[in-house]
């Protein structure tokens, strides 16, 4: 029955239009709580060591973890704890996530997502069953991201931080694949710069510059990657025009597909890097949209066009 989906919530779906980022109904931070008790635990007090389980102890203690959440929010937020203060770490997380602002509680949420990671790693087969955990990682991220599908929210947990959709589509068929193939060895650093964009663009208007220019050099970062992997360490003083003819030059990409990739730097050019051109604070978020999107599809044909194509003699020895 995972996959059941009721009437009434198709047809709540099929009556919106498009993705709200402001709102974080009740029923969807519920929600999100039962996932945390189903991957993580509810939990009852403190363990007496990080994994140690004696017998006696509740079976689903984990306020270590809820610990780690809570001390970097408070450190961030300037505050002794979350939530009214009362209660173990697990309550007062609940409280921020329940009753927090939209922001608070996007925090909260992508912290315990990025955490879950590690945490989920190390632990055996007898770690989950003593503690009630039964799910995956990956199942709990799935079923993350489900909701905010069901109630139209426009974020998806995606690299260990939440990012800004606009378009379903275009984030599963490309931006979703992209992270995936920069993921792979050598591409650490065009994959922190589009993070960092998309951090940028969910923050809003006052980041959209900043947005712009780093989802450019995540896509620059990724062609002088590729180049250095195929021997041609000449991309790595290279930049803009410059860059990307090398790079079709190069023979990864057909030449005449010059001219669109130049498309994503130009925008950057007029904008980002000069100010004051297509993006001002006023104007609608759709063209930020764009620049994410097309970076995306970018980096995403680099990287297969890359992978489709055996490396130089000198580099496949």
């Amino acid at each position: 029955m995972d996959d059941y989906e009721p009437f009434s919530k198709r047809q709540e779906r099929a009556r919106r239009a498009g993705y709200q980022y402001d709102n974080l109904p009740p029923e969807f931070r519920q929600q999100v709580i039962y996932i945390w008790g189903a991957a993580v635990g509810f939990c009852q007090r403190p363990t007496r060591s990080y994994w140690q389980v004696e017998d006696g102890d509740p079976p689903q203690r984990m306020n270590w973890f809820w610990d780690k959440v809570e001390e970097y929010l408070t450190e961030e937020y300037g505050v002794k704890s979350l939530g009214n203060g009362g209660g173990n770490s697990y309550v007062r997380c609940e409280e921020e996530l329940l009753n927090g602002t939209t922001d608070g509680a996007l925090n909260i949420v992508e912290l315990s997502f990025r955490y879950m990671g590690p945490v989920l790693g190390r632990m055996t087969p007898g770690d989950r069953k003593v503690r009630g955990i039964k799910l995956t990682l990956d199942e709990a991220i799935a079923k993350l991201n489900k909701r905010f599908l069901e109630h139209a929210i426009g974020y998806q947990f995606e690299s260990g931080q939440l990012i800004r959709i606009d378009d379903q589509l275009v984030f599963q068929e490309v931006t979703q694949p992209a992270l995936h193939l920069m993921h792979a060895e050598g591409f650490e650093g065009p994959l922190k710069e589009f993070l960092d964009a998309y951090n940028h663009y969910r923050k809003g208007p006052d980041e959209f510059d900043d947005a712009i220019v780093g989802a450019a050099k995540a896509f620059e970062s990724t062609l002088k990657a590729i180049l250095a992997k195929r021997g041609n360490k000449r991309g790595e003083s290279l930049s803009g025009k410059k860059l990307v003819e090398l790079f079709c030059q190069s023979g990864i990409v057909p030449g005449y597909l010059q001219s669109f990739l130049l498309g994503l730097l130009t925008v950057r050019n007029e904008d980002g890097a000069h100010g004051g051109g297509l993006v001002s604070k006023d104007e609608p978020i759709h063209l930020v949209a764009y620049v994410l999107h097309l970076a995306a599809a970018n980096i995403l044909l680099a990287i297969e066009a890359h992978k489709a194509q055996p490396l130089p003699q000198s580099q496949g020895d």
